[in-house]
C-alpha cells in the first residue's frame, strides 16, 4: 500500500467523521428548535387559559394561576435543562471516540510508514545481489 493511499484513507476517514459530526450538530439544532416551538406553544395555551379564568373568577384565580404558571414554567425549564444536559453528555463520548480514532489512525500511519521503509530497504538489498531478481506484479509466489 502506498503512502498516497494511506493519506487518501486518512482524509476519507476525516471527511466521514466531519460529516457525521455535522449531522449530529444538525440533529441537535433541530431538536432545540422543536423544543423552543413546543415551549412557545405551551406558553401561549397557558396564557389563553389564564385570560379565560381571569375573566370568569377575578383576582383570586389570577393569583392562583400565576403561581401555577410559574410552577409550569419551572417544570418546562428544568425539562429543557435536562434535555440539553443529555445532549451534551451524548456529545462528549463522541468527541472522545473521534479523538481515540484519530490517535489510532496516526499510530497506524507511523507503523505503515515503517513497514514501507523496511520493504524498500529489503528490496534495495535484494536487488544488490545479482543472483536474486525482483519481479513486479504477479501473485507474489
Amino acid at each position: 500500500m502506498k503512502k498516497e493511499d494511506l493519506q487518501e484513507i486518512g482524509s476519507l476517514v476525516a471527511r466521514v467523521l466531519d460529516q457525521r459530526l455535522g449531522q449530529f450538530q444538525q440533529e441537535i439544532k433541530s431538536d432545540m428548535a422543536g423544543l423552543r416551538g413546543e415551549l412557545k406553544s405551551d406558553m401561549a395555551e397557558m396564557r389563553a387559559e389564564f385570560d379565560l379564568k381571569l375573566a370568569e373568577h377575578g383576582q383570586s384565580i389570577k393569583q392562583d394561576f400565576r403561581a401555577e404558571l410559574r410552577h409550569q414554567f419551572g417544570v418546562y425549564s428544568e425539562d429543557l435543562k435536562h434535555q440539553v444536559q443529555l445532549l451534551a453528555e451524548g456529545h462528549l463520548p463522541l468527541a472522545e471516540k473521534i479523538g481515540r480514532i484519530d490517535h489510532r489512525l496516526k499510530k497506524t500511519e507511523v507503523r505503515l510508514d515503517l513497514v514501507v521503509s523496511e520493504l524498500l530497504a529489503h528490496r534495495a538489498d535484494t536487488e544488490a545481489h545479482k543472483i536474486y531478481q525482483v519481479k513486479e506484479g504477479g501473485n507474489g509466489l
